[in-house]
């Protein structure tokens, strides 16, 4: 495991927290560490500029939350209707568009669909 801050406007935000599922050790050249900081930093800059008044903190956690909704909403409509993760990010924003809701409430909707016909989560 490796914790490196993640800070934002110069202010720490959180902590982006690596694991290794294998022996291995993790690899740590900044060029791995970069593309998933910028990832990051681009969700809260985007944010931030459109919610000046809230903590950064917050919205890192919301847009977090909201990434991880969407990626499981997405492997369960991959797994269900068999098809790739182009389609099913396009299903996604077709319900998301076609019930004029935001994508993280159509991603909660799939999610709550599929419990509720008896599917789990691996």
């Amino acid at each position: 495991m490796h914790a490196e801050p993640l800070q934002f406007n110069e202010q720490p935000v959180g902590v982006l927290t690596l694991y290794c599922t294998t022996h291995t050790v993790i690899d740590l050249r900044p060029e791995r560490l970069t593309a998933v900081e910028d990832l990051l930093t681009g969700y809260l800059t985007g944010y931030c500029a459109a919610h000046p008044h809230e903590d950064h903190t917050i919205r890192l956690h919301r847009a977090l939350h909201n990434r991880q909704l969407l990626d499981r909403a997405i492997e369960i409509l991959m797994t269900g209707h068999q098809v790739s993760e182009v389609l099913a990010r396009q299903l996604l924003t077709q319900h998301s568009a076609d019930e004029h809701m935001r994508p993280s409430t159509a991603a909660r909707t799939v999610i709550r669909q599929h419990l509720s016909a008896g599917g789990s989560f691996q």
